[in-house]
């Protein structure tokens, strides 16, 4: 429930009824949504949320999706698992509250909402689309996510008793399903998500980033959350702290340099030679989007995509 009702404060003009019920939406909000979507002036709530909710050709929107990195987890060599993620809008460019309470102005510049195939503008609707439904009818949100998991988990079930396999435990290969709430907002929606009774937890793990340091504690019950680091500094903070077994992700791109290649060869030199600020475990986050398979303590290292590569700043460790 305090997930549920973190996410309904995030939204400017939602407030909390004690019904866990469609929230009242004001009128001059739902006109706006209306107007992004091209709706007639005056379209009524249930017109507004039929548009968002179903796509032109009929069926409900998916709201879980993939990504180049989520790709890389369901084909990698060595995990294989159901990998999907829900992108929405981030911070408060749908212009419906702060979808990242906790970025900082880098953050939001450097943000990969704007990098690969989420550039695109039917990316950008969709991420609005997802965005505006999770405003207008949060319980009715969460129920078809609660829906379109259970669906992969009986498609990953299907395919662990073909091969005579049991949850996550596959021998050289680790497989089941991976849900990540945020990928490009920070709501931790996941926690919401794995509060739900009808999940199998057995087989579904749930996972996000997070720019909110309270969130990044190694108890959440079925959610691991992994910090991402704010600037260098803020790293080597952090890996002073003894004992301390956050995790946390930072972005690596070359001195001087806007290449993609040069930000890749980064991250090696630093998984070979390791970082003098950090004693725990460094990993490649690249590889895969499995972060709730890094051991604790472990610094997560991604390479400069996107606007990132050319500003650098306080927000990429320049290595």
């Amino acid at each position: 429930m305090q997930a549920f009702l973190r996410i309904r404060r995030a939204f400017k003009d939602i407030h909390n009824t004690g019904t866990a019920t469609v929230a009242p939406v004001d009128p001059g909000t739902l006109a706006y949504i209306a107007s992004r979507l091209d709706l007639p002036v005056g379209s009524d709530f249930a017109t507004v949320l039929h548009k968002v909710k179903y796509l032109d050709s009929g069926p409900v929107r998916p709201l879980l999706t993939e990504s180049a990195k989520t790709e890389k987890t369901e084909n990698g060599r060595e995990v294989k698992y159901f990998n999907k993620v829900i992108f929405m809008l981030p911070a408060e460019s749908a212009g419906l509250g702060d979808m990242c309470p906790g970025a900082t102005p880098e953050c939001i510049g450097n943000c990969i909402d704007k990098t690969g195939r989420n550039k695109f503008t039917s990316a950008q609707l969709g991420k609005f689309k997802r965005t505006a439904f999770l405003y207008l009818a949060p319980e009715q949100f969460r129920t078809q996510v609660v829906s379109e998991i259970q669906k992969i988990t009986r498609k990953c079930k299907r395919t662990m008793a073909a091969e005579a396999l049991t949850p996550c435990e596959t021998g050289a290969v680790t497989m089941g399903v991976a849900i990540r709430g945020d990928g490009t907002t920070d709501l931790g929606l996941a926690q919401w998500l794995s509060e739900a009774p009808e999940v199998d937890h057995d087989v579904v793990s749930f996972y996000d980033y997070t720019k909110m340091a309270r969130r990044a504690r190694t108890d959440w019950p079925n959610w691991h959350v992994t910090l991402s680091a704010k600037s260098l500094a803020h790293a080597v903070q952090i890996g002073a702290r003894e004992g301390d077994r956050t995790n946390l992700a930072i972005v690596v791109k070359r001195k001087g340099s806007e290449s993609r290649a040069a930000a890749i060869a980064a991250v090696q030199e630093v998984l070979t030679n390791g970082a003098p600020w950090w004693t725990g475990p460094i990993v490649n986050g690249d590889i895969s989007d499995a972060r709730f398979l890094d051991p604790q303590g472990a610094l997560v290292l991604l390479f400069a995509k996107g606007p990132a590569l050319k500003t650098g700043g306080e927000f990429v460790w320049e290595v």
